[in-house]
């Protein structure tokens, strides 16, 4: 959804209140469950990780960002959501700014799963008719129990979604590339506070 002006977050509501029981725009639906390899037919695989620093104090930390949509860049991002909890089922949509005008992005929270052997924490959201793209995303923290470090990682398929996606596809494209970039730094410098002190030698 484009807009020539940045809508109200009551407007973004009122959006996602008419898509509470709107289906996903894509299918297979859950598939970000699993480690994905290649990706479904007809998609783009995209996955990354980075290293946000070792220990409970920095996996707490991530997680805690991550359950408040912490890891968007507020650069060019801000996210609005139909409840204040990470749920299954809540919907959200990105509001992102560019080349002098706003667009919109509706999805919906999946699943959200916490694991402790390993530590892992995350969540799965799926876009809605209205995203620009159609496709599954799956954020997650986990703690390498051998050492304590703490990782972000994102795995995601995806493509253009309906004729708007497709005519705006190097939108999308420009867009994916810099949300990677960006939501990789947002999440390290994030965590950096809760990283313990380097010692000091000699």
């Amino acid at each position: 959804m484009f807009f020539l002006r940045t809508p109200t977050d009551r407007e973004v509501e009122a959006i996602l209140s008419r898509l509470a029981e709107v289906p996903c725009n894509y299918e297979p639906v859950g598939a970000t469950r699993e480690e994905l390899r290649v990706a479904p037919p007809g998609y783009a695989l995209q996955a990354y990780q980075t290293e946000l620093g070792r220990g409970d104090a920095v996996f707490e930390e991530a997680c805690s960002q991550l359950s408040r949509f912490g890891n968007y860049p507020p650069s060019f991002t801000r996210v609005v959501a139909n409840g204040s909890t990470l749920a299954a089922g809540l919907c959200f949509a990105t509001l992102a700014t560019h080349f002098g005008f706003a667009s919109l992005h509706p999805c919906r929270v999946l699943e959200v799963f916490r694991e402790e052997q390993p530590r892992r924490f995350g969540f799965s959201l799926g876009t809605l008719p209205g995203h620009i793209g159609a496709g599954e995303e799956r954020f997650s923290i986990w703690q390498d129990p051998r050492d304590g470090v703490v990782r972000y990682q994102v795995q995601a398929f995806s493509k253009p979604g309906g004729l708007l996606g497709w005519l705006g596809a190097p939108v999308f494209r420009s867009f994916q590339r810099r949300f990677a970039r960006e939501t990789q730094q947002t999440m390290r410098r994030r965590c950096e506070r809760a990283a313990p002190p380097v010692e000091s030698r000699g």
